[in-house]
């Protein structure tokens, strides 16, 4: 999700705006010969010379390291990958930090890779050993990662028998911080056994305990106030665009977030 060239054309419109207006406005010595413009100025959609946008979401699962390299050079880049040329797009993805899903099966199509075999901070199984940290620190900093897929893929056979605890939050919030990494989306992830979710409302995942003080899942009063700004909240979707792609969510602990929408499947 990278936006950052939107907001800045907004910030451009709205000062050309305000140009237009202040300079109907000047000479004028009082209010008597006022001139209402009103009629005459519109608020567009989107920014000239631009008359939409698309924003990918993508999650992690699924996908090896060296899966990873070569997607990001076929979408990315302009080299010769075994997909053909790349496309040479600003395409950012998600990751995770912890990988400790147990469910078996495979994740490619010849049977051969578990999910063990799932791109991840640290080694899989564990909150201490480096797996891919430098590689996913590189692709931060150069922008192929933007996104959080929740602290990690944390799905179970047993799924009520979680394995997340806030003590993982921790201990990835103080690799962001030593890294001086910025991560401001978050997407959750998984089965119910992914208790670190958060966001979905009260009466509808009543198994997510991210946002619940007093839980030993509870992180998101680390996770907003390290600098998430937006999160998907699990929440699929059979619509695909929108005039707005965004809307508050007021979280269990009093905090607030903008939540986005995104076309998952068809219902």
């Amino acid at each position: 999700m990278r936006h950052g060239r939107f907001v800045f054309s907004g910030l451009m419109l709205i000062a050309a705006v305000l140009m237009v207006v202040g300079g109907a406005c000047a000479g004028q010595s009082d209010g008597s010969d006022e001139v209402d413009i009103s009629d005459r100025v519109q608020l567009l959609d989107f920014p000239p010379p631009y008359s939409g946008m698309l924003a990918i979401s993508n999650d992690i699962d699924g996908t090896t390291l060296e899966e990873f390299r070569e997607i990001h050079r076929f979408v990315n880049t302009r080299e010769d990958t075994r997909m053909g040329e790349g496309l040479g797009l600003d395409f950012a993805n998600s990751f995770w930090f912890f990988n400790y899903n147990d469910t078996g099966g495979y994740i490619d199509a010849e049977d051969t890779e578990t999910p063990r075999e799932q791109m991840s901070y640290f080694v899989a199984g564990d909150a201490v050993k480096p797996g891919a940290a430098e590689e996913i620190r590189h692709y931060i900093r150069a922008g192929w990662i933007d996104t959080l897929h929740s602290w990690g893929d944390f799905s179970r056979a047993e799924v009520q028998e979680p394995v997340f605890r806030r003590g993982h939050a921790e201990k990835a919030l103080a690799e962001l911080k030593v890294h001086d990494l910025d991560i401001r989306v978050w997407t959750n992830h998984g089965n119910v056994a992914n208790i670190q979710n958060f966001g979905y409302g009260v009466g509808f995942a009543e198994y997510q305990e991210g946002d619940r003080p007093g839980s030993t899942a509870y992180h998101t009063d680390l996770t907003i106030d390290s600098g998430v700004h937006f999160v998907w909240n699990s929440k699929g979707s059979d619509a695909v665009g929108a005039r707005s792609l965004l809307f508050p969510i007021d979280l269990a602990d009093g905090r607030s977030v903008w939540g986005f929408e995104r076309y998952t499947h068809t219902i």
